[in-house]
Order: structure tokens, then C-alpha cells, then sequence
């Protein structure tokens, strides 16, 4: 199984070693001892980067840890992977910002029940709210906002269950496997896009400035 370093590791470089790598039908699927890079899931996109020079495609969670899509083929053995920071930045903003929404929705009496953290696509869904609570986007996008700017710093731990949990300071923590900012006001500020209410979901669309 590959080793998950991105759960944990700042590094934008890293020396590891590729296990496998085989021909498929979209390229060629590569596995490697560890990983900086972050698999498509839990509501965010996969990292961006190159092993060996060349670029990664996708990355994809499978039966045997995770794996790299590539164009071309990389020789099995040593290798140098790179991550795309500027794309690994915004995917940890929008993630972050989903996560203070998701905790402020949880203080008006709602329960958090899926994010979706892709660029231009931001949103997060609830229930168990009352249409009498809700707040007009320009509010809600303040309060999220003033959260931002207090600050927090991240912190993670695994529960008796082995879920991965994030929060930040005392905010709450959730099961999650992406990747955060380390401290909330390295998310800069978001705007609330819109608030939509149907058949007992309520869903708050949002991106960030920047």
C-alpha cells in the first residue's frame, strides 16, 4: 500500500520509489512507495505534478493504495516527484472553506452532509434546518468571513475508528482525507455565491477571492 505522505508533509518535492507501472487504455498507471499527491475524492480534485518530468494526468485511489495516470512511462525504481503548488493552494483554500461553512452551518442548528471542493464548483450541503433560520447570502458570507479572519490553526488526528479527523483550534473537527490551509486565514476571504433549498437539502455555493 502507498504511503499517504500528503496527509501530513508541507514538501512540494519528494525522493520515492516507482513500484508499478503498467499501459492502459488513457495512458499509463503508475504506483509508487509514497505519495505528496492527493487522490480525487472526499470532494476535492486530485494534485497536479510530474514523476520524473512527466506530468500526472489524475490520481486515483485503488485496491493497492493509490495511483498515478501518465501520458508516457517512467522506469520502475527511484524516482523525483513534483507537486503543482499553485494548484495544491487553491484546492486547500477551497477545502478549508468548506469546512468553516460547514462548522458555522452546525452553530444555526444544520448537520454538514457532503462538500464539494472543486474550483468554480464550491458547495456545501446540509439538513435539519428551518427555513426560518436562514440567513440572506450577503450575512452568511460575513460570519464565514469573520471565522477566516480570527484565525485558527489545523489540526488533525485519527479517532478509535481510524478516520482521519480535521478541524481547526476548537472548531469542529470532521472526517476528512484532503488537504487544508494551516492556519484559517490562509484561505482569504470567500464569497457565498447562493443559497438553495429543495426537497430537504439546503445547499450554500461558494468560491474564493484570488
Amino acid at each position: 500500500m502507498s504511503i499517504r505522505s500528503y496527509y501530513d508533509s508541507s514538501n512540494i518535492r519528494a525522493d520515492v520509489k516507482v513500484v508499478q507501472c503498467d499501459p492502459v487504455e488513457s495512458g499509463y498507471r503508475v504506483i509508487l512507495d509514497d505519495t505528496i499527491f492527493h487522490p480525487q475524492g472526499g470532494g476535492q480534485p486530485s494534485d497536479k505534478g510530474t514523476i520524473n518530468g512527466e506530468e500526472v494526468i489524475s490520481v486515483r485511489c485503488c485496491d493497492t493504495g493509490i495511483y498515478h495516470l501518465l501520458a508516457n512511462p517512467v522506469k520502475l525504481g527511484d524516482a523525483e516527484i513534483i507537486l503543482d503548488t499553485q494548484a495544491r493552494e487553491v484546492h486547500s483554500r477551497l477545502h478549508s472553506a468548506g469546512h468553516v461553512i460547514g462548522y458555522l452551518g452546525e452553530t444555526l442548528g444544520w448537520r454538514a452532509i457532503q462538500g464539494h471542493h472543486f474550483p468554480g464548483e464550491g458547495r456545501v450541503a446540509f439538513t435539519g434546518y428551518d427555513a426560518a433560520d436562514l440567513p440572506q447570502p450577503e450575512e452568511l458570507e460575513y460570519q464565514v468571513n469573520q471565522l477566516i479572519r480570527q484565525g485558527g490553526k489545523q489540526n488533525q488526528h485519527f479517532d478509535g475508528q481510524g478516520y482521519r479527523m480535521v478541524g481547526f483550534d476548537d472548531l469542529i473537527a470532521y472526517p476528512c482525507g484532503g488537504t487544508h490551509v494551516d492556519d484559517l486565514t490562509d484561505i482569504g476571504s470567500i464569497r457565498i455565491m447562493g443559497i438553495k433549498n429543495k426537497k430537504g437539502k439546503l445547499t450554500i455555493r461558494y468560491d474564493i477571492e484570488g
